[in-house]
């Protein structure tokens, strides 16, 4: 046990806090890695999430196809989970996560991110960094005098092996304004962290999430915190709880509401703030969410299988435990 620090955390009323708070998670901190050398934590659970889609009007769930009417939706920030249609005569016909019917023409799909974290080797030289911005032009010195080399897509990693004039060089002759960068900055491992502990270092600045075994670097990615007036919280927590697949609501109708069926793996760490999957935006290094740390659903499930506490193959949830304790987070500025 670490520290003489809680090995685990009570169960919270979660729709309560999320209620109270407006934020889309709950959360805490637990201690080392609890598994076994090279076991997958939940790499084969079953996590068959529908097809996300938005509410574009204000509408009604049914109990069943031309059924009775059981709830009203708006359109203000409501994302279904589309389990299956069904045409009834002239109508098509969405079942969603919760069971409910509602008519398919009032929802929209639309295009998941595609932003993709990067996977670290050992003892790879320089820093790291993300491009942020679309068409980003690099040149062959440090400023927009030199010869334009390439253009890279928005959320490309990129290596930073030093500046020149305050821009990055990323390459032999390529050099890009700091910008249009997002640099993974490295920190020093908490002191409670032990030297082969995993850990999550949350950074709200450059809005990046980085994943740590001990002192290594292992995976990176850009990520989206809480903005006024609900802030992601700082400190140093652990996952106390993990969930694949989590409702998550809150807020008014003047107070940015929202309403969203089976938010992927979400994984808890302090009261109602949590890391978590985001299939509505992908605005990934902005400050954007409502207190939560937003991260591509590929992101999230890679991290949600690295960390613990390891969610059984048979169950869609766990709670951090002396014998399951969870990975650490670390949030700072």
């Amino acid at each position: 046990m670490r520290s003489g620090r809680p090995a685990y955390m009570p169960v919270l009323i979660l729709a309560l806090l999320m209620a109270l708070v407006g934020s889309s998670a709950v959360a805490a901190d637990s201690g080392k890695d609890s598994r076994p050398p090279g076991q997958a934590n939940g790499g084969d659970m079953p996590a068959a999430f529908g097809a996300w889609e938005r509410v574009m009007v204000q509408t009604w769930t049914y109990d069943e196809p031309d059924g009775r009417r059981r709830l009203r939706l708006s359109a203000w920030n409501t994302w279904l989970s589309v389990v299956e249609t069904r045409q009834v005569g002239e109508t098509v016909w969405a079942r969603v996560g919760s069971g409910e019917w509602l008519d398919y023409d009032d929802l929209s799909a639309f295009p998941i991110t595609g932003l993709r974290g990067y996977q670290a080797p050992r003892n790879e030289p320089g820093g790291l960094g993300f491009i942020i911005d679309p068409e980003t032009a690099t040149y062959d010195a440090p400023n927009t005098n030199g010869a334009m080399a390439a253009t890279l897509d928005r959320y490309t990693p990129v290596a930073l092996l030093g500046t020149d004039a305050g821009w990055w060089r990323i390459g032999p002759g390529q050099w890009v304004n700091p910008a249009h960068v997002r640099e993974v900055q490295r920190v020093a491992r908490p002191a409670d962290v032990g030297p082969s502990d995993k850990w999550i270092d949350v950074n709200l600045t450059q809005q990046t999430v980085a994943a740590y075994e001990g002192d290594r670097l292992v995976f990176a990615t850009l990520m989206s915190s809480g903005k006024d007036p609900t802030p992601t919280k700082e400190g140093l927590f652990y996952i106390y709880e993990k969930k694949i697949g989590e409702f998550m609501a809150g807020g008014w109708q003047d107070q940015d509401p929202y309403w969203l069926e089976e938010v992927p793996w979400t994984m808890y760490f302090s009261a109602s703030y949590a890391l978590h999957g985001a299939y509505w935006h992908d605005k990934f290094g902005d400050v954007l969410s409502h207190g939560c740390v937003n991260l591509s659903p590929d992101d999230a499930k890679f991290l949600f299988t690295w960390s613990g506490p390891v969610v059984s193959p048979d169950k869609n949830r766990v709670l951090a435990s002396p014998d399951n304790l969870g990975t650490w987070v670390y949030v700072h500025p």
